[in-house]
């Protein structure tokens, strides 16, 4: 089985990447052999959907984006493949820029064949309660986007409150956070959203291995 690791953040080693890390270390544990490919998109040549249509052409028939560009072979390989883990900070309220206009372009050719196994990672400054608030219907809107378009029916989705931003708050103007506390509340949490992590990724793991099994 062949699945994808999408890294939606510009800082590799920090909160998304390592949340990923061990998500993937979680895949293994139950599928050893499956082949995981980790994704920076910030490392991506290319640019969000340009409303083109050329997906929806008729002469198109495999129905896939048009545009030649850093990222057209990957879009087809991630939606050829047995399923991805998408990881994302959240950044004015959304997920970041460029993985929203990597979405733009992955999903706007359309459902899938196939079913694809889907999870989501989503790290942010803000705290649990006012994710709830201001902050669930968005991603709730994606997760049900990714069902849509992925047949991947429920989306495992995992969640890092108040996560840690910087070190060395020396070399920075101070602003409002007290980054004692998050620094505090980091050494303690973070294991924990690691291990979350790892668990969705079994758990991720033994979804695709069902489908798998389904279809044999």
């Amino acid at each position: 089985m062949k699945f994808y690791a999408l890294v939606g953040s510009p800082r590799k080693k920090w909160n998304d990447d390592q949340l990923i890390d061990r998500f993937i270390d979680g895949i293994h544990d139950l599928l050893p052999d499956a082949e995981t490919k980790k994704v920076y998109v910030y490392d991506l040549d290319f640019k969000g959907c340009r409303s083109c249509f050329g997906c929806k052409l008729k002469k198109n028939e495999t129905g896939d984006c048009i545009i030649k560009d850093g990222i057209h072979d990957l879009l087809i390989d991630i939606r050829n493949s047995d399923g991805f883990v998408m990881a994302s900070p959240i950044y004015f309220m959304d997920i970041s820029g460029e993985m929203r206009s990597f979405l733009e372009r992955l999903m706007y050719p359309g459902p899938t064949k196939k079913e694809l196994v889907i999870s989501t990672i989503y790290t942010m400054n803000m705290t649990e309660e006012i994710f709830k608030e201001k902050m669930a219907p968005v991603t709730g809107f994606i997760n049900a986007y990714f069902n849509a378009n992925f047949h991947a029916g429920e989306v495992d989705t995992i969640t890092a409150f108040d996560t840690l931003q910087r070190k060395n708050n020396d070399l920075y103007v101070p602003g409002h956070t007290d980054h004692e506390a998050k620094a505090a509340r980091h050494e303690v949490q973070f294991p924990i959203d690691l291990q979350n992590a790892f668990d969705a990724g079994v758990r991720f793991a033994n979804k695709a291995k069902n489908k798998q099994d389904e279809h044999s």
